[in-house]
């Protein structure tokens, strides 16, 4: 299975319509490190992400304005 297969098939990717929301799990998969990493560049701001409940959602334009740097 190729890299982008694996990132299209996400298991927790939420798509409805043209919104794509990852969780932290998804999203340290996608960039290759880990959850804390994620969850660390949320709190210094550097991917925007909004809390729901307990878990962090990205959606996939706030992923795309990080890489853009």
């Amino acid at each position: 299975m190729s890299n982008t297969n694996n990132i299209d098939n996400l298991g927790k990717q939420l798509e409805k319509g043209n919104l794509v929301v990852y969780t932290v799990a998804d999203l340290s998969k996608l960039l290759n490190t880990t959850p804390q990493t994620v969850r660390r560049y949320i709190n210094e701001g550097k991917i925007k992400g909004r809390k729901v409940g307990r878990q962090w959602l990205i959606d996939e334009e706030a992923v795309k304005e990080f890489l853009r740097g």
